[in-house]
């Protein structure tokens, strides 16, 4: 049976692609999210969050984003048919804080998002983080890694996953889609819309996708003041988690094999990559492909 493509705008004028057919997880989906779990297997040394508290925190705060999307979904009529999206709305998502200094947030395209602790060093409030979770958040939810990135099998290597994220790294319209949707989803939930404007600038996101947040957030619609829902965590507190996952990577930092992995991957904020990403890059491709180890030298969007 042929898997149907849908794609319609909403009032907040946003596009949601999600592909699937029938009742329960389409087959491709299920691919996506075994390879997910393969790469999960490979990066699972470096997650912070797994320490009970931090972990508790990331759960609350990633409820609020998944009952907002499956609203927005809902109310819109955006999506598919049947239940094959309904995973990506269930407690099946989960959302991790992993030891990397890179400032950075990434989606496995299954289960599985990633918040790299130099973006949450960045982030100066709950809010920008929740911005940053959601912003990873809706790249798998567009389809955008299924679309670029592909199942190349439940077994293969986490770093041949990787060298997929980087030989198709998400493009400047990709990366705009995932802003406006998560925005969306973001201010349905409750946290102050202005500071996804702010978390986007502290991670020096290209002052074009600034600039069109701005835009969007001087035209929310005027029940966005019933949407406003205190955070989870007072300052404070969300200086304690911080402050936490930092202390636990100064204890014990994962393999150097993790960490280039997880450095490796394609900036979503950044207009480059840093130099340190580069050179994480070269090192993955090169056992891969000795004739071209120069190919994400810039390292700039399409």
């Amino acid at each position: 049976m042929r898997c149907a493509s849908v794609g319609l705008v909403g009032f907040f004028g946003f596009v949601f692609f999600v592909v699937g057919c029938g009742s329960g997880t389409s087959s491709g989906d299920q691919a996506m999210i075994e390879q997910g779990n393969a790469l999960h297997r490979g990066l699972a040394p470096a997650m912070v969050s797994e320490e009970t508290r931090l972990r508790g925190y990331m759960q609350q705060i990633s409820g609020r984003l998944l009952g907002a999307a499956k609203e927005v979904a809902k109310e819109k009529s955006i999506g598919r048919t049947g239940e094959s999206a309904d995973w990506m709305f269930s407690r099946e998502m989960q959302f991790y804080i992993a030891a990397s200094g890179i400032p950075n947030a990434f989606a496995s395209g299954g289960h599985q998002v990633y918040v790299l602790l130099g973006a949450m060093q960045k982030c100066s409030s709950e809010d920008e983080l929740a911005a940053a979770m959601a912003h990873a958040y809706a790249h798998t939810l567009l389809g955008h890694v299924r679309q670029n990135v592909g199942a190349i099998g439940a077994d293969a290597p986490a770093g041949a996953i990787v060298v997929r994220f980087v030989e198709h790294r998400f493009n400047r319209k990709q990366e705009e889609e995932a802003d406006d949707l998560a925005f969306t989803i973001y201010a349905r939930a409750g946290w102050d819309p202005v500071a996804f404007v702010s978390m986007l600038e502290h991670l020096e996101a290209e002052k074009g996708r600034v600039a069109a947040i701005q835009s969007r957030l001087e035209r929310l619609p005027p029940a966005a003041q019933e949407w406003s829902r205190p955070p989870i965590a007072d300052a404070r507190r969300f200086e304690e988690h911080r402050s936490g996952a930092a202390a636990i990577v100064a204890q014990k930092r994962p393999p150097q094999a993790v960490e280039r992995l997880l450095a490796a991957f394609p900036n979503c904020f950044l207009p480059e990559d840093l130099p340190v990403q580069r050179e994480a890059q070269r090192e993955l491709m090169m056992p891969a492909s000795t004739e071209t180890p120069n190919t994400f030298e810039k390292g700039q969007r399409r």
